[in-house]
C-alpha cells in the first residue's frame, strides 16, 4: 500500500512523530524547513504548518495535497480561501476536550504565580546566598483577572482561576450572558468594554486568535490604561500584542512583568527586554504536553483516515 506522505512545515515541534507515529503505521512522515517547502510541497498529500505561512503561491504549487490539518487550533497562517479553491481541505483540533486548552490553562496559571513570585530571577538569590526571605511575594487570592477572549481556553483558564479565589471579568466576542453564572464571573463584556476593564484587574490573560480584529489588539493606545504594576500573560500569538508598545510599557515600569509562550517571530530574534528580571519566556509550550499532544495525534490520524477514505474531516473549516 502506497504510504500518505505527510509534512510538517518547519523543523521544531519535533515532539509530534512520536505521536503521530503510534496512530498510523502507513504514513511518510517528514519535517521540512520552511524554506524549502515551495520547492516540495508537490510531493506531500497532507500538510501541517505547524507555525509556519501556508499562502496562495505555496497552495497553488501544491499537486498531490488533499488535507491541510494544523496540530492544534490556530490557523491564521493558512490561506484557506486558496485551499477552498484548490479543493483541499483545511481542519484543525478544537482547543476544549482536548488537553489542548486545559494545558494551556495549566501554563497560564503557571506563569501567572511565578510572576508574582519572582521567578525566574529569585532562584539566583539562593546560588548567590543573598536576599533570603525576599522578596514578597503577590499572592493570587483575592486579586483580580481579565480573560480576554472566552472560548475553552479562557474557560479552562478561568475554572483553574477560581480555585485560586481570583475575582474574573471576561471579554468575549459573541456576548452570552449565561457564562457569567456558569463561571461565576463578575462580567463579561465585548471587545468595545477592554478599555472599561483594564484599569481594575491584575493579570490580564490572552486567550484568542489571532486576525485582523485581533491584530495588536493590546496597544500603544491602551497598554498603560492597564493598572500599574498589573501582570500580562500571552499564550495566544504574539502579534496580538504591539511589540513597541509591550516595550515601551516595561521599560517604563507601568507593568509589573509580562509571561510570553508566542512571539512576532518564531523563532523569535534576541529581545534586549527578554533578559529583564519580570519577563517570562518560554518556546511555544504552553500547549505542549503528553495529554494534548496524545488527543491532538488522535484527531489528525482520524482525520488523515477519513480523507483517504473519502469522507470530510472532522473540525473541519472549508467544508
Amino acid at each position: 500500500m502506497k504510504k500518505i506522505k505527510v509534512f510538517v512545515a518547519g523543523i521544531h515541534f519535533v515532539g509530534i512523530q512520536n505521536y503521530i507515529n503510534e496512530c498510523l503505521d502507513v504514513l511518510e512522515f517528514e519535517f521540512i524547513p520552511e524554506s524549502a517547502l515551495e520547492y516540495r510541497i508537490h510531493e506531500c498529500d497532507v500538510l501541517i504548518p505547524a507555525m509556519s505561512k501556508i499562502d496562495a503561491n505555496l497552495i497553488e504549487k501544491a499537486q498531490n495535497l488533499k488535507l491541510i490539518h494544523q496540530w492544534g487550533a490556530g490557523l491564521d497562517g493558512v490561506d484557506i480561501v486558496a485551499a477552498t479553491k484548490k479543493g483541499i481541505y483545511v481542519a484543525n483540533v478544537p482547543t476544549a476536550n482536548t488537553g489542548n486548552a486545559e494545558s494551556v490553562a495549566e501554563w497560564s496559571i503557571m506563569a501567572a504565580i511565578a510572576l508574582a513570585r519572582g521567578f525566574p530571577y529569585i532562584q539566583n538569590n539562593v546560588y548567590n546566598a543573598v536576599g533570603w526571605g525576599c522578596p514578597v511575594g503577590i499572592s493570587l487570592i483575592g486579586k483580580k483577572a481579565l480573560i480576554i477572549g472566552f472560548g475553552g481556553i479562557g474557560r479552562a483558564i478561568a475554572q483553574r482561576l477560581k480555585s485560586f479565589g481570583v475575582h474574573i471579568w471576561a471579554i468575549k466576542q459573541n456576548l452570552d450572558n449565561k457564562l457569567v453564572e456558569q463561571y461565576k464571573l463578575e462580567a463579561i463584556g465585548r471587545p468595545d468594554n477592554l478599555e472599561k476593564y483594564l484599569p481594575l484587574v491584575d493579570y490580564v490573560f490572552l486567550a484568542l486568535p489571532l486576525n485582523k480584529e485581533t491584530q495588536n489588539l493590546i496597544n500603544s493606545n491602551n497598554i498603560f490604561k492597564f493598572k500599574k504594576g498589573a501582570f500580562l500573560i500571552n499564550p495566544s500569538r504574539g502579534d496580538i500584542v504591539e511589540k513597541q508598545a509591550l516595550i515601551d510599557a516595561l521599560n517604563k515600569n507601568h507593568l509589573g512583568g509580562v509571561a510570553l509562550d508566542v512571539f512576532w517571530k518564531e523563532p523569535p530574534d534576541k529581545e534586549d527586554f527578554f533578559d529583564m528580571k519580570n519577563v517570562i519566556v518560554t518556546p511555544h509550550i504552553a500547549g505542549v504536553t503528553d495529554v494534548s499532544y496524545k488527543a491532538i495525534a488522535f484527531y489528525v490520524c482520524e482525520n488523515i483516515k477519513r480523507v483517504f477514505e473519502g469522507k470530510k474531516p472532522l473540525n473541519c473549516v472549508n467544508c
